[in-house]
């Protein structure tokens, strides 16, 4: 009877070292997985920092495009009122 706890023991001994090694072997499956993810978000992240960088840019352009016309369309008003004056 002893040596049948024994041999049950050890069985269950190497079973529970068999499950480790499994559940080890998943979380570092689960692990590279994450690393992956974490690769692929921070790519995305860099593409969304260079749109949005892109987006800032073009906005200060057509900003300053705006304002060059706003200076434009001053002075036209400017030179249609001296005009005006002239003729009156």
């Amino acid at each position: 009877m002893r040596k049948f706890r024994i041999a049950v023991l050890i069985l269950l001994v190497l079973v529970n070292s068999c499950s480790k090694e499994d559940e080890i072997r998943e979380l570092n499956e689960i692990v590279a997985n994450l690393q992956t993810n974490i690769t692929n978000l921070n790519s995305k992240i860099n593409d969304y920092q260079n749109q949005i960088t892109q987006l800032i840019n073009e906005t200060t352009y057509q900003s300053n495009q705006i304002n060059t016309l706003n200076d434009q369309i001053n002075e036209l008003d400017i030179q249609i009122q001296n005009y005006i004056n002239e003729i009156q």
